[in-house]
C-alpha cells in the first residue's frame, strides 16, 4: 500500500514543474521549458562523455589482459 501511494509522485525525468505569475508579461513557462531543455542536453553530453571514458577504460583493461607486460615476460 505504501508503495502504491508513492507511485503517483514519480513524474519521470522529463517532468517540468513551473510556477509563474499569470499577470506577468513574459512567458515564464517557455523560459522554464528552454532552461530544462538546456539542462537535459547538458546532462546528455555528460553521460556521453562518461560512457566514452568507461568504454576506453574497458578497452585498455582488455588490452592489459591480452598483452603480457614486460615484467611478466621475463
Amino acid at each position: 500500500m505504501r508503495r502504491r501511494q508513492r507511485d503517483h509522485l514519480d513524474l519521470g525525468p522529463r517532468c517540468l514543474i513551473g510556477c509563474a505569475d499569470s499577470l506577468a508579461p513574459e512567458d515564464d513557462y517557455a523560459k522554464t521549458r528552454a532552461e530544462a531543455q538546456e539542462a537535459f542536453e547538458q546532462r546528455d553530453r555528460y553521460m556521453d562523455t562518461a560512457r566514452t571514458i568507461i568504454a576506453h577504460r574497458r578497452a585498455l583493461a582488455l588490452l592489459d589482459e591480452l598483452m603480457p607486460s614486460k615484467e611478466n615476460a621475463a
